[in-house]
């Protein structure tokens, strides 16, 4: 096995990093009773950096140094389980691994998050001036459902006769732009109350941040115009890698993606929600689920 020690551990050879996740899948099982080790599901080796607070792209000499400053590299090779006892990584590795998994484990309560539902009901615009059967249908749902509008055309207008229409839940909207098909809301039950909100793209992607249980999550609607997929796609991804948004330890992705995954953005966009293991994922389009996909690790896609 021959490490590139000035490459992270996302740009070895496959066959390399498929060797180093089977050994330390192994060291964990032979140490877990020794070092107290929580639950650990390793899918990925980038969970190592982030262990230890370092960017997904650090050079394995900079992830050595920092687990133990008389390491080196080829001391990852001795991570088996057989000769893990003889490798100076073991023991500041495992420690690192235990501290991170046990600080972002989730809590049980957050199974107490609401069914989420995602719809693109394709223009609201007219709901300050004639009853809409589709707002009303909404409005009841956002009694009990966190709810993820696409397209609704809003401005300033239709969101200020709304907020007289829904005293029992709490509206953010990131208001449509004047060019095209534009306008994205979330709709949260008064039981939750946004402890942040960013428009990330004007018209087209929301974020909000709720706390529940303990644990602060990310809500991110988006709505990836027709026209505008791929720039869009990639707005999205730049903020998944910002440090703001990583900090949370749950993140949901919902909304209209247009037919992305026949995109070529898809597959490095998808690739980065199967790769952030400080976060679980989960990403839906059109439809409700219950919040029990959301009590394990389990990345959805």
């Amino acid at each position: 096995m021959k490490l590139i020690s000035s490459l992270p551990f996302n740009r070895q050879a496959k066959p390399v990093r498929q060797q180093l996740l089977a050994d330390l899948r192994d060291l964990i099982r032979t140490h877990k009773l020794t070092f107290d080790l929580p639950r650990i599901r390793l899918r990925s080796l980038d969970v190592i950096p982030l262990s230890l607070s370092l960017p997904r792209y650090t050079p394995i000499t900079k992830i050595t140094a920092t687990l133990h400053p008389l390491a080196t590299v080829n001391s990852w090779v001795s991570l088996s389980s057989i000769t893990s006892l003889a490798s100076p990584l073991t023991t500041p590795l495992l420690s690192s691994l235990r501290s991170f998994y046990s600080t972002t484990s989730p809590s049980p309560s957050l199974s107490k998050l609401p069914r989420l539902l995602t719809w693109n009901p394709s223009s609201l615009k007219t709901i300050h001036q004639t009853p809409s059967r589709k707002m009303n249908h909404i409005l009841k749902l956002s009694h009990k459902h966190i709810c993820f509008l696409q397209e609704t055309q809003w401005s300033s207008v239709q969101y200020n006769h709304l907020l007289l229409q829904s005293p029992f839940c709490t509206i953010t909207h990131a208001p449509a732009i004047n060019t095209s098909s534009s306008g994205v809301a979330i709709l949260l039950p008064k039981t939750l109350t946004p402890s942040a909100s960013l428009i990330i793209a004007p018209g087209y992607i929301l974020s909000v941040s709720i706390p529940i249980g303990g644990i602060t999550v990310e809500l991110i609607n988006v709505y990836l115009h027709p026209e505008h997929v791929g720039t869009l796609a990639k707005t999205l991804l730049k903020h998944l890698r910002t440090d703001i948004s990583r900090s949370h330890p749950f993140r949901i992705i919902g909304g209209d993606f247009n037919q992305l995954h026949s995109k070529p953005i898809f597959q490095p966009l998808s690739g980065y929600c199967r790769m952030a293991l400080s976060s679980s994922f989960a990403l839906t389009q059109h439809y409700s689920y219950p919040p029990k996909y959301l009590r394990s690790r389990e990345l959805l896609y």
